[in-house]
């Protein structure tokens, strides 16, 4: 056997397989809660609400995302998703206080979604970072298909629970469960031994905003991640139309409950979870973006078809066979971060990556409700699907401007 095969066959460390454990702990009970919420506007308030709700979610990473890359640079990984957990249990135990006060309203969850969102701003790029510290090149499909199958696991076991529990227990029990989550995950992070010292001994030399301002000329030289982070802009948009007619293809179309559009969302995860399984096993040859633009393919087109579904089985049917392309998508495209951005850099490149292709999804989100009504239900799956059939053609244009541009470290001499 090779070197080459012998490293590529190395097994994942403990550490990793803990990281994901946790994530797939708070990622079921994330389901308690955002499903809880949102059935409960979609029972006594209208789209717009739900689309201000989701698009709340998303205006913190438009907002501050350009300010959290340095310091996810900067501080303990390990211990941002500790405090980041931690964090969100005490919001969901806030939460629960106001609900048993009476102080529940529209205002009060708006509020929720919106600092939740905040929190979660330093989760995400910490731990994908630590994703790339804990792993070689050729571990990295591996890993992030180890992360993606945790995660859609709990997508598929947490919003049926989910979907259970807002049935047959009161609101705040639902959300009880979701900080017990949090903070199962962060006793599970602590426990992960993490070496950190080299990465932040070499970012701290820098004041936060020169350190900022490299982050910057980094991505300046590298223009195809800008690229890249306007087809995930696309992509982010379509889907949060499709975020917001999903229940209302389950109300008003299907006439099913609050159960059936929990079960719609594990099984569209389904899909995801046997090609994450997959992806563990199958070494991914060539450029990892042609992946990402046939995954997107798939993905747009599977939305525009769920449009003409007139029944549960068929709208199943076809958000299986969609949401399966969804880790082929997201894999490949982190993959291809991580071998390409020094780890000293990847809290500021993702700052600039969820800046970027964050700023479609408030839009999406916020005039979802005029385009549902204008198109109706079925016609905004249409509009969703193109959307996020537009966005190949920035990943293309990525491609081959990677290919041209060499891919370069920035010493303090450019700063």
């Amino acid at each position: 056997m090779s070197k080459e095969q012998k490293t590529s066959n190395k097994p994942l460390s403990t550490a990793l397989i803990k990281l994901m454990v946790g994530q797939g702990v708070s990622m079921i009970g994330d389901s308690f809660t955002g499903l809880a919420l949102m059935w409960f506007i979609v029972q006594t308030g209208s789209p717009m609400q739900v689309g201000i709700n989701l698009a709340l979610a998303f205006i913190p990473s438009v907002v501050f995302a350009p300010f959290m890359g340095s310091i996810v640079d900067r501080i303990s990984r390990k211990k941002l998703l500790i405090s980041s957990d931690v964090l969100r249990f005490f919001l969901d135990g806030a939460l629960i206080f106001f609900i048993s006060i009476g102080w529940f309203s529209i205002y009060l969850i708006y509020l929720y979604s919106f600092l939740k969102a905040v929190v979660r701003l330093v989760y995400t790029p910490a731990q994908r970072a630590v994703i790339q510290q804990l792993t070689i090149p050729d571990q990295r499909i591996k890993a992030n298909a180890l992360q993606s199958l945790s995660a859609q696991i709990a997508m598929v076991s947490g919003p049926v629970l989910a979907g259970l529990a807002v049935k047959h227990l009161a609101m705040h029990w639902a959300i009880a469960i979701d900080a017990a989550t949090f903070l199962i995950s962060a006793i599970i992070i602590y426990c992960i031994n993490i070496d950190e010292s080299h990465i932040i001994k070499s970012n701290q030399k820098q004041s936060y905003w020169q350190q900022m301002h490299q982050g910057l000329v980094y991505v300046a030289k590298n223009r195809w991640i800008i690229l890249l982070s306007f087809a995930y802009a696309f992509v982010n948009g379509g889907n949060a139309l499709y975020g917001i007619a999903r229940p209302y293809l389950i109300k008003d179309l299907l006439g099913l409950g609050a159960d059936a559009l929990g079960l719609l969302t594990s099984l569209g995860s389904l899909g995801a979870i046997l090609t994450s399984a997959a992806l563990m096993r199958i070494k991914l040859k060539g450029h990892k973006l042609n992946y990402v633009m046939i995954a997107t393919v798939i993905w747009g087109g599977g939305v525009v078809l769920v449009s003409q579904a007139t029944s549960f089985v068929i709208a199943a049917t076809i958000l299986f066979i969609a949401f399966s392309m969804g880790p082929v998508m997201g894999i490949c495209n982190n993959v291809f971060y991580q071998n390409q951005i020094p780890s000293e850099f990847m809290g500021r490149v993702h700052a600039v990556r969820s800046f970027v292709s964050s700023l479609a999804m408030p839009v999406g989100f916020l005039f979802g409700a005029s385009v549902i009504n204008r198109f109706g239900i079925s016609g905004s799956f249409v509009v969703s699907g193109t959307v996020i059939l537009f966005g190949t053609i920035f990943v293309y244009a990525a491609k081959q401007l990677h290919g041209k541009i060499q891919h370069t470290a920035i010493s303090s001499k450019d700063v």
